[in-house]
């Protein structure tokens, strides 16, 4: 399955495009990726928040790691975290932005690393039907 959610991204760093989906309100944010087993290539889950702040992401119930693209309000990437892997303790780890964001993108681990994602890099984020 591509998407769950009814609400899609187009993402795109630099050249590099991202379909996301979206994870708007609290319960689809509280969610996000939890339980998936695998996400197809060049396809992720953009959390967009309704204030700016500094954000803390972990990674409960995830079977998949991850890379965390923490992105600013201006829409550059803040902080990336590399290849997250599922929570392995209790409590879980958390990653935190540096600075106060209004977006996050988690994607396949690796993908950043692949595409030369870096911190600076501006984002374009346009609604997809």
């Amino acid at each position: 399955m591509l998407f769950r959610s009814s609400t899609h991204y187009l993402v795109t760093i630099e050249k590099t495009m991202v379909y996301a989906e979206a994870a708007n309100t609290p319960e689809e944010r509280e969610t996000g990726l939890m339980n998936r087993t695998s996400l197809n290539e060049n396809v992720g889950m953009l959390f967009v928040f309704p204030t700016e702040q500094k954000q803390s992401f972990w990674m409960k119930n995830m079977r998949i790691s991850l890379d965390i693209i923490f992105i600013t309000t201006d829409k550059h990437v803040l902080d990336v975290y590399q290849s997250v892997p599922p929570c392995a303790t209790d409590p879980c780890v958390s990653y935190l932005s540096n600075a106060p964001i209004r977006y996050v993108l988690e994607v396949n681990a690796g993908f950043s690393e692949q595409h030369g994602i870096a911190s600076g890099d501006p984002v374009y984020i346009t609604a997809s039907s």
